[in-house]
C-alpha cells in the first residue's frame, strides 16, 4: 500500500470513533480548567481593585507581571505569557525539544503522568478499534483489555525517550562544547548544534513510530510477551522504510501545516476585550481537538500500512512454500 493511500484511509476511519475523541477532549478541558482556576484565583488575590487590574484591562502589564512572578508559589509560577496562543505550544515543545518535561513543578509531572496513563487507556480502544473493526467486544471492553500491554509499552517507550534525550543529547551537547571550546566562529557551533538536535530528533521520531506499530502489533496477534512488539516493529520499519516513514512524514507535515495557520491566526495575550478572549479560547480548543485527531489519525493510518505490510507478508510465504 502507497503511503498517500494509508493517510487517507486512516483520515476516513476517524470518524468511527469521533464520539471517544470528544470524550477524552472533554476529560482534557476539565483537567485545564481545574488548574486553571487555581492559577486564576492566585491572579485575582495578587491584582484585587488595584490599579494595574485597571491596567490589565486595557493590555498586559509588564510591571505587575515582575511583581507577581517573583512572588508566585506553585502552580501560579507557570504563568507568564508565553501560555497564550502560539506561545503555549512552542513552550511545551521547547521543553520536550530539550528534554527538560520534568524540570516544571512536581504536580505538573505527576498531573501530566496521569493524563498519559489515560491517553494510554483512550489509544488501547483506538488501535483495537482500528485493528479489530469487527470485534464484539466494545471500545471500552477492548481498552481495558490491552491497556496493562500498553503501559509496558509506554514505559519501554519512556525509557528509550530518556536515553535519546536525556543520555544521547546531552552527551553530544558536551561532546560539541568540548570540541568548539576555543573556536571563534560562532557559525561552527550553529552548524554542529543544528546536526546535533537533528540526529537525535530523527532517532526520537524512529523510536516513537517504531512504538506505534508496537501497539498496533499487540492487538493483531494478541501478543501478551508485549516485548516482542518492537522487535517486530523495528524490523518492519527497516524493510519497508519508504513506506512506513513515507506515510509518517505525510502525518507528520499535516500537523506542521496546521501548526503554522493556528500561528498565523492564534490571538496572543493582547486581548482586552470579551468577545477577544472567547475567540482565543476557541481558536485554542479547535487546535486542541486537531491534536488529539492528529494522534488517532496516526493509529489509523498506520494500523492500515501495517495490515497491508502484514496480508503481503503472507502472501509471499504462501507463494514460498508452494
Amino acid at each position: 500500500m502507497k503511503p498517500i493511500r494509508a493517510y487517507f484511509l486512516g483520515l476516513k476511519r476517524i470518524w468511527q470513533v469521533k464520539r471517544y475523541i470528544g470524550v477524552i477532549y472533554l476529560i482534557n478541558l476539565l483537567l485545564a480548567l481545574g488548574l486553571g482556576s487555581l492559577v486564576g484565583q492566585a491572579i485575582y488575590r495578587s491584582l484585587g481593585k488595584s490599579l494595574a487590574a485597571e491596567r490589565l484591562v486595557q493590555g498586559f502589564d509588564p510591571h505587575w507581571y515582575g511583581s507577581f512572578s517573583a512572588t508566585a508559589q506553585g502552580l501560579a509560577r507557570t504563568f507568564h505569557p508565553a501560555v497564550v496562543g502560539i506561545g503555549a505550544v512552542f513552550e511545551n515543545l521547547n521543553q520536550f525539544l530539550t528534554g527538560r518535561l520534568f524540570s516544571e513543578p512536581g504536580i505538573f509531572v505527576w498531573l501530566g503522568l496521569l493524563y498519559l496513563l489515560v491517553w494510554t487507556f483512550f489509544s488501547a480502544g483506538f488501535v483495537s478499534r482500528f485493528v479489530r473493526p469487527d470485534d464484539p467486544e466494545g471500545f471500552w471492553q477492548s481498552a481495558a483489555r490491552f491497556m496493562p500491554r500498553f503501559v509496558i509499552l509506554a514505559i519501554m517507550a519512556g525509557i528509550g525517550y530518556y536515553f535519546l534525550l536525556g543520555g544521547v543529547l546531552n552527551g553530544l551537547g558536551g561532546w560539541i562544547r568540548s570540541l568548539t571550546r576555543e573556536t571563534t566562529d560562532e557559525r561552527v557551533v550553529f552548524f554542529l548544534t543544528l546536526v546535533k538536535y537533528l540526529a537525535v530528533w530523527i532517532l526520537v521520531w524512529w523510536l516513537n513510530m517504531i512504538f506505534d506499530y508496537s501497539r498496533i502489533a499487540t492487538v493483531y496477534r494478541d501478543l501478551r510477551m508485549v516485548w516482542l512488539a518492537p522487535i517486530e516493529a523495528f524490523g518492519l520499519t527497516l524493510r519497508h522504510p519508504l513506506k512506513t516513514g513515507g506515510l509518517y512524514y505525510l502525518l507528520g507535515t499535516t500537523g506542521l501545516l496546521v501548526l503554522l495557520g493556528y500561528w498565523m491566526t492564534a490571538p496572543g495575550a493582547g486581548q482586552s476585550t470579551a468577545t477577544a478572549v472567547w475567540m482565543a479560547f476557541l481558536f485554542g480548543q479547535l487546535y486542541v481537538i486537531f491534536r488529539m485527531g492528529l494522534r488517532v489519525w496516526f493509529y489509523s493510518s498506520q494500523t492500515e500500512m501495517y495490515l497491508s505490510l502484514r496480508s503481503a507478508t503472507n502472501r509471499q510465504s504462501k507463494e514460498d512454500d508452494l
